[in-house]
C-alpha cells in the first residue's frame, strides 16, 4: 500500500500558520512580481478566483469581498516543507518528496495497523508539529493513492482509501487527463480509442496500449489495476543548483546587475554547502525582452565555466561569477533577469580533506562560522557589503509581501 499526503492550499497555509486571522478567510498568493494568483484558499476559490489568474483581472473581486492578498515568499515556503517532511520521516520509514508540498509513503511496514487510524493520527502529528494541514489518499500502488489524494481534500476528516471496493465506482467516474501519468495531450490520444475514463482504462489489453503508446503508459494500466509498478524512489543528490529572478524592472547599470548576481550566488553557495555538496562549474546568464536592432547582440547570453579544483566557497565562485557576468555583459542592452547555475556537483564527503589547500580551509572555516550566525540570527545578518540593500531596482516586485504587510487587507484606488 502507499499514501500520498499532500499539503492543503500549502503557500496560503504557510501564512496561516503564522497569521492566525487569515484562518478562514479569502486569501490568495501571487506569484513572482505579483503577476498572477499560484495559491488560492478554499473561500477565493469559491469567489471564482481561478489558478494562474492575472492579478490586475481580480482586483475588483479583491476588493468588493475584502480578500487577503499576499506576495509569494518562497523562503518561508521551503522552510516550511522542511518542516514537513522532517516530521514525516519521523512516523514513516519509507518516504519520497515528490514536490514542495506533497510526498509518497510507503506503507509496507504498516500492513498490520488500520490505515484509516494511521492516515488520522499523521494528519494530527503534521498539523501539531508544522501548523499545516494534510490530506492523504492512499491505495495499493502510487497512482491509486495519487487519485485518492484528490478525493481526501473534499472529505471532512481529509482522507480517502481506494481499495477493492470502491475502485472500480471512482474510475468510473475519474476523467482520463485526471490520471497520474497521462494528462491532457495523451488522454486526447488514448480518447480516439473509445477510452474516455480511468474505468476505460483499467479494463483496456495493457499489450494493445503498449504497441500504440509505449510502456509508461501500459505501466498506468498495471497500476489502476492494483499491480505495483512504481515504487518509492529516495532523494538522490541534486545535480544543479539555479538561482534566479525577473528583476522587477529592466536594468542596464552594471553595477546594480551586479549586485544581483552577488546576492543569488550567495543563496546558491549556502544551499551548496547546506547539501554537503562540491562545485565544479558554474553557468551564469542574462536575459532581455527588449527589441534589438544589432543581430550581434543577443536576447539570452551565457557564459560556463569550470573550476581546476571543486569548491564550495562563496569567494572562489563569487569571483568567478563576477568576471562570468562581465564577459557576457552589453551596456546597450537592458536586461530583465539574471541567474547563476552550479553544476558538476560532487558529494564533498567524499572528497579527502587533505587534499584542501591552506586557503580553502581557511575560507571553509569562514563559511562555516557565517552560515551558522545566519542560520541562528536569521538570513542576511552576515553577508558580502556587494550584495547590497533590499531596496534594490532588481529585487522582484514583491508590494504584498507577508513580512512588510503582514494581514493587511489590500485596497485598491
Amino acid at each position: 500500500m502507499f499514501a500520498l499526503i499532500d499539503c492543503n492550499n500549502f503557500y496560503v497555509s504557510c501564512e496561516r500558520v503564522f497569521n492566525p486571522k487569515l484562518e478562514n478567510k479569502p486569501v490568495v498568493i501571487l506569484s513572482n512580481n505579483d503577476g498572477c494568483v499560484i495559491s488560492r484558499s478554499e473561500e477565493a476559490k469559491k469567489l471564482g478566483i481561478g489558478m494562474g489568474q492575472p492579478f490586475f483581472e481580480i482586483k475588483k473581486i479583491i476588493q468588493k469581498h475584502s480578500i487577503f492578498v499576499f506576495s509569494s515568499n518562497y523562503k518561508l515556503y521551503g522552510d516550511m516543507s522542511s518542516r514537513v517532511m522532517a516530521t514525516l520521516r519521523q512516523i514513516f520509514n519509507e518516504i519520497e518528496e515528490y514536490s514542495i508540498d506533497e510526498a509518497f509513503i510507503g506503507l509496507q511496514s504498516f500492513n498490520n495497523y488500520n490505515l484509516d487510524s494511521l492516515a488520522i493520527k499523521s494528519r494530527q502529528i503534521v498539523k501539531r508539529n508544522t501548523g499545516i494541514p494534510v490530506s492523504i489518499g492512499i491505495g495499493q500502488t502510487k497512482t491509486l493513492a495519487k487519485i485518492a489524494s484528490s478525493y481526501a481534500k473534499n472529505e471532512s476528516k481529509g482522507i480517502y482509501i481506494i481499495d477493492k471496493y470502491n475502485i472500480d465506482r471512482v474510475l468510473k467516474e475519474l476523467p482520463l487527463s485526471k490520471i497520474w501519468g497521462v494528462g491532457d495531450s495523451l488522454s486526447k490520444k488514448i480518447s480516439a480509442l473509445g477510452i474516455n475514463t480511468g474505468l476505460d482504462l483499467k479494463n483496456i489489453s495493457p499489450k494493445l496500449i503498449k504497441e500504440l503508446f509505449n510502456v509508461t503508459t501500459q505501466k498506468v494500466i498495471y497500476e489502476l489495476r492494483g499491480f505495483s509498478c512504481l515504487h518509492i524512489e529516495e532523494a538522490s543528490p541534486t545535480k544543479a543548483i539555479i538561482a534566479s529572478r525577473s528583476f522587477s524592472k529592466s536594468i542596464s547599470n552594471l553595477e546594480e546587475i551586479m549586485e544581483a548576481l552577488v546576492n543569488h550566488t550567495s543563496r546558491a553557495c549556502e544551499k551548496l554547502r547546506f547539501q554537503n555538496q562540491l562545485c565544479g562549474k558554474i553557468t551564469v546568464f542574462v536575459k532581455s525582452k527588449a527589441v534589438i536592432q544589432n543581430d550581434n547582440d543577443k536576447l539570452y547570453n551565457n557564459i560556463t565555466y569550470e573550476f581546476n579544483s571543486l569548491s564550495d566557497s562563496n569567494d572562489t565562485i563569487l569571483r568567478t561569477a563576477k568576471n562570468c557576468l562581465i564577459s557576457i555583459y552589453k551596456n546597450n542592452i537592458a536586461y530583465n533577469k539574471l541567474g547563476i547555475v552550479l553544476h558538476g556537483l560532487k558529494d564533498k564527503s567524499r572528497f579527502i580533506a587533505n587534499n584542501l589547500t591552506f586557503e580553502d580551509k581557511c575560507s571553509e572555516n569562514v563559511m562555516c562560522i557565517i552560515d551558522k550566525i545566519n542560520a541562528k540570527y536569521g538570513k542576511r545578518s552576515i553577508y558580502p557589503a556587494s550584495q547590497g540593500r533590499n531596496n534594490s531596482k532588481w529585487l522582484s516586485k514583491s508590494e504584498l509581501a507577508s513580512s512588510f504587510n503582514p494581514g493587511i487587507l489590500l485596497e485598491i484606488d
